[in-house]
């Protein structure tokens, strides 16, 4: 899942430049971990970090173009 979505980071047009996509990505990464705080089961936990994982390697991806 992480590698799929930094992966299509490069498909982004240029003009959604890297501070928009760290952003979005941060973004995306403080929503889509908010389930942890309800995740009871080691297969909800399982699920849960799997789609957090989407957020996390486009939010590499752009720090590292930006450092």
């Amino acid at each position: 899942m992480s590698a799929v979505a930094g992966l299509s980071t490069a498909a982004l047009p240029a003009r959604f430049g890297l501070r928009a996509r760290r952003r979005a990505a941060t973004a995306a990464a403080f929503l889509l971990s908010l389930p942890l705080l309800r995740t009871h089961t080691l297969t909800g936990l399982y699920l849960v970090v799997t789609v957090l994982g989407a957020a996390y390697a486009p939010h590499l991806v752009t720090v590292f173009g930006l450092t």
